[in-house]
């Protein structure tokens, strides 16, 4: 048996903790950026979330940038090959209803659908019966650590062989070829770009809502309301049983609907985001009606592109309001060069310990991932509880 240790040190802070406006585009660019210079290596990350974006920065009162992190969920798209049991990958809350739901926003029949770069195998014994959840760890700087296994398919090299073998006539290629449409039109869409930059929509439309000033937690949420339409909108998009139905309505609204349901929903100090939300939607939503799916270089030029030009423009709000937004940063500012004073001193710190993780941490706790965890029961236990 070979023993072998991980030493980790804290690298940012999770983009929840955005200090400024500037800096929460800053984070959700440097995300998508990371992500593209993945997908062009080859690598497909399906996770974005709010605790996989840390914002890097000096501590020194400047923003700071995105930087992507947990590769956990990755695929080398090239060769994976999704099975009819694949469990789906990401964060809950952040993911594309199309892969939630499996079911496509726009259209039906797998004829319309391009290809994507992956394939669906018909070998029905590639059942995954492994589906128990482990518990999350919440823990370090990172604000969500996540311990994700996975099985990339045990029997690939065969399912290659199954498809390449050469005895096969034409007619029976022409027979599989059906059955993988069929395949593929019942298993839904497979898990490509459009998702995961669907899933970084989502992370930015949650800090919105959630947060009403720098690094701050709505109240709305330390003390919610179940019959109110804040709680309802709310728990709708990313806590509720209705999720999918939710985002599926939410991406599929014309842009003036969009931003009429929207502008509500956002404290004043993310107001001057609307637009660029109701931008980064109508880019996913022209994608998805025109079944672009496989134009993904144009998707990221797009979403880059858009985010790139973005300018913060002062919320017209009192003095008052503002000197608040203020010593917010300000707040921040000092929590992040305490944090990293703590990081210099010893690298084994609690670092889970900050005043930034600490005010979160008897609230809320983050999303879970829905993707099942493998581990190995005890023995001579049963079950495992809570």
């Amino acid at each position: 048996m070979v023993h072998s240790r991980l030493s980790t040190t804290t690298y940012g802070w999770p983009i929840k903790y955005a200090r400024s406006l500037n800096e929460l585009v800053r984070a959700i660019l440097g995300g998508v950026i990371g992500h593209r210079s993945a997908y062009r290596r080859g690598v497909l990350h399906r996770d974005a979330s709010t605790g996989n974006i840390l914002i890097r920065s000096d501590a020194d009162g400047t923003d700071g940038y995105g930087v992507l992190i947990d590769f956990d969920n990755a695929i080398m798209f090239e060769m994976h090959q999704p099975l009819l049991n694949d469990p789906p990958s990401g964060t809950r809350p952040f993911m594309s209803a199309e892969i939630l739901g499996n079911e496509y926003y726009f259209g039906e029949g797998i004829d319309e659908q391009p290809e994507v770069g992956v394939v669906a195998s018909t070998n029905d014994n590639d059942n995954n019966t492994d589906n128990e959840d482990e518990d999350e760890n919440h823990c370090g700087g990172h604000g969500y650590d996540q311990d994700k296994d996975k099985d990339e398919g045990e029997n690939e090299d065969e399912d290659k062989d199954d498809w390449e073998d050469e005895n096969h006539s034409d007619d029976e290629s022409d027979v599989d070829d059906e059955d993988d449409k069929k395949l593929e039109a019942v298993h839904g869409p497979p898990h490509s770009v459009i998702h995961d930059l669907e899933g970084f929509f989502w992370v930015l439309l949650w800090v919105c809502i959630s947060r009403s000033g720098p690094a701050i937690r709505r109240r709305q949420l330390n003390n919610p309301d179940p019959s109110s339409k804040f709680h309802r909108e709310w728990s709708g998009l990313f806590e509720g049983d209705n999720v999918v139905y939710k985002k599926q309505r939410v991406m599929m609204l014309p842009r003036t609907s969009f931003v009429t349901w929207l502008t509500p929903l956002l404290p004043d100090y993310h107001k001057p985001l609307t637009h660029l939300l109701a931008d980064l939607r109508d880019i996913l939503q022209e994608a998805y009606r025109e079944h672009r799916y496989d134009d993904v270089e144009n998707l990221y030029t797009a979403f880059i592109t858009t985010l790139e030009h973005y300018k913060a423009d002062p919320a017209k709000v009192s003095d008052k309001v503002r000197s608040k937004w203020i010593q917010a940063q300000r707040a921040e500012d000092r929590r992040r060069r305490q944090d990293v004073g703590k990081w210099e001193a010893s690298p084994v710190a609690d670092r889970s310990a900050t005043a930034s993780s600490r005010r979160d941490r008897r609230r809320v706790s983050e999303p879970e991932s829905p993707t099942p965890k493998r581990r190995k029961k005890p023995s001579g236990s049963g079950p495992r509880q809570g």
